[in-house]
């Protein structure tokens, strides 16, 4: 079989090479089969090339966003580098004011125009205790407030009775109804009413 295969297919290029090299070959009907693998293989390529574009701009974009990661990172070190050189600097100027500070005053000594310099130091607040001790303050003092509010009404009444016969003995000398007198006034040991 295997002769005979090899046989047939000697025969068969040796009539294909007879035929003129260029012809046209015809078909009736497309295969099904090749149109739809076609397609698909064309709608694949597209899908292909998509996500190479895609890649390509994820790409991109990552090296952008390293470039600006390791800018950030730059200005980050720039940024405590000049926040240590700020901090230095203020620590200069607290200890050169300081300096100042005592210069002048040693300037003064010698020239005579301070006596003596005394450096105070800050008050000390101490909490104590004062006697006696609340508990016993505060009840005391409010039975006091609360004896002296009452003598103040009793003191109230009877001024109001007093007042009240005054106007009683006015209304006998007027004969009319009076509703308010006057306190007494003494003028030269004489009592006016």
């Amino acid at each position: 079989r295997i002769r005979e295969i090899d046989r047939q297919l000697l025969e068969i290029s040796g009539e294909l090479e007879k035929l003129p090299k260029q012809r046209t070959q015809t078909s009736a009907v497309i295969n099904p089969v090749y149109e739809k693998i076609q397609t698909e293989l064309v709608s694949l390529q597209g899908r292909q090339s998509g996500l190479k574009q895609k890649r390509e701009s994820l790409f991109e974009k990552q090296v952008a966003a390293t470039g600006q990661l390791a800018e950030l990172n730059n200005e980050e070190l720039a940024s405590s580098q000049l926040q240590r050189q700020i901090d230095i600097a203020r620590n200069h100027l607290a200890i050169y004011s300081l300096k100042l500070g005592e210069a002048k005053v040693l300037d003064q000594l010698d020239q005579q125009a301070l006596s003596a310099v005394v450096i105070s130091q800050p008050a000390v607040y101490m909490v104590k205790h004062v006697s006696p001790k609340g508990s016993i303050v505060l009840p005391a003092g409010a039975l006091l407030s609360g004896l002296l509010g009452l003598l103040a009404c009793l003191h109230g009444s009877r001024r109001d009775a007093r007042s009240a016969s005054q106007r009683q003995s006015a209304e006998q000398l007027l004969e009319s109804a009076v509703l308010v007198t006057l306190p007494r006034v003494s003028t030269r040991g004489n009592l006016v009413r």
